[in-house]
């Protein structure tokens, strides 16, 4: 009977290319709900990422004077937040002190714990995260978010290039950002009541929105009071705080004084 076992060397990138289409324990794609594939694509891609990383680079500054492995422990604990809010068990880890290893381990167990999740249970109701009441799919898109932004500011702090969301992704995401802008305005005190703004964004993805310049009042959606147009992915690291307004191109007519109250209240829910 000839043996139909394929060479190991065989299995053994088979099994490779494997793990780096799909890693182990990481849900099918396809499986999960629209909501949810961005973050999970943000993880899969940050998985890649810091499964490659060195001593070195997990000992990296990246950003306000956290290294990477610092920056990957704030992140879990984010995505711990929303886990407890959740009927699952999220995974519990002391990672004060921890090696790359383990907190590499912690960050992998909890996000695939958030996905595994949103395989298996609807994305329904509203939760309280991150300073705002929010649909339950708004906070995997958040995490989504925030997944992007701090495995980007880890891209840059060792010498490689961004990795920006797809475009269908990015525009999930400027909407999350948008939609809040009203709130952000009104807790930072900014807000116009009666007024409203039209925002563009193009490049990667086009789309317009008008939003009411305060969440308590509508506003005339045929007369905005101001229009700001802008660059869709510079819109979104603007809205993290990686850009100033200074340093974004933006196109903008009308009350330039609302304008800038917008732009400031932009990263108002920006964590870093």
């Amino acid at each position: 009977m000839t043996d139909r076992n394929p060479p190991r060397e065989l299995r053994s990138a088979i099994l490779t290319a494997a793990l780096d289409a799909r890693p182990a324990g990481y849900p099918d794609p396809e499986a999960l709900p629209p909501q949810a594939v961005p973050y999970g694509l943000e993880v899969r891609k940050l998985d890649v990422l810091l499964r490659e990383a060195t001593a070195a680079q997990w000992d990296t500054t990246v950003l306000g004077g956290m290294t990477a492995r610092q920056l990957v422990d704030h992140l879990a604990g984010n995505d711990r937040s929303l886990a407890g809010l959740l009927p699952l068990d999220p995974p519990k880890a002391d990672v004060q002190g921890a090696s790359p290893e383990q907190s590499y381990r912690t960050w992998r167990e909890q996000a695939f714990a958030l996905l595994r999740h949103a395989v298996f249970a609807p994305l329904a109701g509203r939760v309280d995260f991150a300073g705002l009441s929010m649909p339950l799919g708004h906070a995997y898109l958040n995490r989504a978010f925030e997944t992007w932004i701090h495995a980007d500011d880890i891209r840059l702090a060792i010498g490689r290039q961004a990795d920006p969301p797809r475009p269908a992704h990015l525009r999930s995401l400027a909407d999350l950002h948008i939609r809040s802008l009203p709130t952000a305005l009104r807790l930072s005190g900014r807000d116009h009541v009666g007024r409203g703004a039209r925002i563009s964004l193009t490049g990667a993805m086009t789309q317009e929105w008008f939003i009411s310049l305060s969440s308590n009042t509508p506003a005339d959606a045929d007369r905005p009071d101001v229009s700001i147009t802008a660059d869709a992915l510079e819109f979104c690291y603007l809205a993290a705080n990686r850009r100033t307004p200074e340093a974004v191109p933006l196109t903008v007519t009308g009350d330039r004084e609302v304008a800038a109250d917008l732009l400031a209240a932009m990263t108002f829910f920006s964590d870093e």
